[in-house]
């Protein structure tokens, strides 16, 4: 095994507390993301101890599957499946949105704000959205992070590319009133269709028929 990969691997063991558990699989996975970076993904498989058997359709309850970046040592996934954990690595005294926002931020070197903001919270879980300084961007990247009732991580999800400051460009926004009916007109397009009946080609307007009274048959 490459000395870089066991590195990883051990990092990633001490890090969740998995010395319950062995790993059953690893593999390397290639990526460009929409920077046109090349990204390398290491996923793991680690198996709880007790289990001898394999299913080779279902991975068996509490084992975790794991994938970390290899360049940055950011991890983008932890599952627990089944949401059940033997792990003794990641668990909060207290589960709520400030404790579990600056563990994402150690986790992604993100900042709260800036960078993605808290959009859902339930029990134990909690979704974040990408932003730029708190204004919501498209496609907009995801964070969830989900917790059992003893605070044990169950679920780290971080799908999205939460682009660096020097990627944003800013620039200042404004619209006066008298602008409003321009854009309007830039952004609306009148569509015409012909009808039979009137001999004619005449403005479309299907939203007419949903405030129109029902006919029965």
């Amino acid at each position: 095994m490459d000395t870089r990969i066991k590195e990883l691997i051990d990092f990633t063991k001490t890090k969740f507390g998995l010395d319950d558990y062995y790993l059953q699989t690893h593999q390397l996975y290639r990526n460009i993301n929409i920077f046109k970076d090349t990204v390398y993904t290491l996923c793991m498989e680690w198996f709880p101890a007790h289990i001898t058997e394999q299913d080779e359709d279902f991975n068996p309850e509490g084992t975790a599957v794991i994938d970390i970046d290899i360049h940055s040592h950011f991890f983008e996934s932890v599952i627990f499946v089944g949401g059940k954990t033997y792990a003794k690595g990641v668990s909060f005294h207290i589960v709520n949105k400030d404790v579990i926002t600056m563990w994402v931020e150690n986790e992604t070197g993100l900042v709260y704000g800036k960078q993605f903001k808290l959009v859902k919270e339930a029990a134990g879980e909690f979704c974040f959205q990408e932003c730029i300084d708190d204004v919501d961007v498209s496609p907009s990247g995801y964070i969830e992070v989900h917790c059992d009732p003893q605070g044990r991580l169950l679920l780290f999800s971080n799908n999205g590319h939460f682009p660096t400051k020097d990627r944003v460009k800013e620039k200042a926004f404004s619209v006066d009133i008298g602008d409003v009916e321009q854009l309007a007109r830039e952004q609306l397009k009148l569509i015409e269709v012909p009808s039979l009946n009137r001999k004619g080609l005449f403005p479309y307007m299907p939203w007419k028929k949903f405030m129109s009274p029902m006919i029965k048959p």
